[in-house]
């Protein structure tokens, strides 16, 4: 309050005192109606609409936080039409990524996001992500992994042009189910209280954890695989140390179950989890049937692949090489058919060997589809006609290429632009 004073028209004593008593009665008496603690005004929310206060006199302005701690990370999501015949790839370096979709029938790449991370730049290792999306493309995890910072998950909508933070902390691997309802998730976080694998929903982020373990061990925390159909059944690898992985499943539904590692080995208490075999990866052919796979390292392990009935718990091995020295790089079930594709490649080979595609079946036949240099991925297109690969080479472009007839089916920009003039 400011008070303002008139010249007194007679310099008086008397007149002077009574104006400064009333001049402090009346300070008292208007701060008296003010509380004595004022509730300060809101801060801007993160959503459009903003809770406004009274305007004061004078404003402060209050700065805008700038996103400079390392693992940090702006994810922005274009609103795309998922086509039938997709698939999402991560492209990109350093700090900034994209996410693309291919469109494999109309031979066009759209961008999906784009992705800032702020990460370290004295790290050895360099900043990743990595996708897994639903049957139908709908639902999209993204993991960013951020050496000597903390990584992050995301779960993106494209046909909402949405992206949630799902968990920032130490996500190792994660899968989301074939509806989208669901995810696994391997976190590997200094605190025993989170490392282990855990399943969430999409739907409010929600998660519990069905395996416990120490972070303090080689091969912590479990991998997660595959989902069932369904969703139901989590196929899953744990660490064993110099020989690799073990396939193991556990109900969504399962106790908390825990790993238990000791110098006479290493197991699962507690849970409903059921031991399977060796493995190195594994899908579902049926929610009553899962395909493994398991190659050998220099340390131990074997390559093999087999089939596991979960009704009779019954594993059937259906392909091992002849060569010691051969190794299973990828193994994939054909849909609607009773075979499946491997990429392979001796051990003792030297640096960069070409990879071979093969095409095999139940019965032990199999047929060579080709040897390649820059092979980064494959996969079957949904109705299982087409063996669809992504191929590396120079830095600017990418193709990909039906493995079955060596056609070539498109090619898209790793740093944008267009076919014949990426940038």
């Amino acid at each position: 309050m400011v008070l303002r004073y008139r010249p007194a028209t007679v310099a008086v004593g008397i007149g002077l005192a009574i104006v400064v008593v009333l001049a402090v009665v009346g300070f008292y008496a208007v701060r008296s109606q003010v509380p004595a603690s004022p509730s300060p005004s809101p801060a801007p929310a993160a959503s459009p609409t903003v809770a406004v206060s009274s305007p004061s006199p004078s404003p402060t302005p209050t700065p805008t936080p700038t996103r400079n701690v390392p693992g940090d990370a702006t994810v922005k999501v274009n609103k795309v039409t998922v086509p039938p015949e997709f698939r999402y790839v991560v492209v990109g370096s350093g700090e900034n990524f994209r996410v693309l979709m291919l469109d494999l029938d109309a031979a066009r790449a759209t961008e999906v996001a784009t992705v800032q991370v702020v990460g370290v730049q004295t790290a050895p290792a360099q900043t990743s992500g990595a996708i897994s999306a639903s049957s139908d493309g709908r639902v999209v995890l993204l993991t960013l992994s951020v050496p000597e910072a903390q990584s992050s998950l995301y779960l993106l909508r494209p046909e909402a042009g949405d992206a949630k933070l799902l968990l920032k902390g130490a996500p190792r691997q994660a899968i989301v189910s074939p509806d989208g309802t669901r995810f696994a998730l391997a976190r590997g976080d200094s605190n025993a209280a989170m490392t282990g694998l855990w399943v969430g929903s999409t739907d409010d982020g929600n998660m519990k954890r069905l395996i416990a373990d120490d972070p303090q061990f080689v091969g912590s925390p479990p991998i997660p695989y595959a989902f069932s159909p369904g969703g139901t059944v989590v196929l899953f690898g744990l660490g064993m140390g110099e020989s690799g992985y073990q396939a193991m499943l556990v109900p969504v539904g399962s106790a908390e179950a825990k790993v238990d590692r000791t110098a006479a080995g290493t197991k699962i208490v507690g849970g409903e989890v059921t031991a399977i075999g060796p493995a190195s990866g594994a899908g579902f052919l049926s929610e009553q049937e899962a395909f493994i796979w398991s190659s050998r390292s220099a340390f131990g392990g074997q390559t093999v692949a087999y089939t596991f009935d979960l009704a009779s718990k019954r594993t059937t091995e259906i392909y091992r090489p002849s060569s010691p020295d051969s190794t299973i790089g990828f193994a994939i079930w054909r849909p609607r058919a009773d075979q499946f594709a491997t990429t392979e490649r001796p051990m003792t080979a030297g640096a960069n060997p070409p990879i071979a595609v093969w095409l095999r079946d139940r019965g032990g036949s199999a047929r060579k589809l080709g040897d390649y240099s820059f092979l980064v991925e494959m996969w079957w297109s949904r109705d299982g006609a087409r063996l669809l690969g992504r191929m590396g080479g120079d830095d600017a472009t990418s193709g990909i290429a039906d493995l079955l007839t060596a056609k070539q089916v498109m090619q898209f920009c790793l740093r944008g632009g267009t076919p014949g003039s990426c940038t």
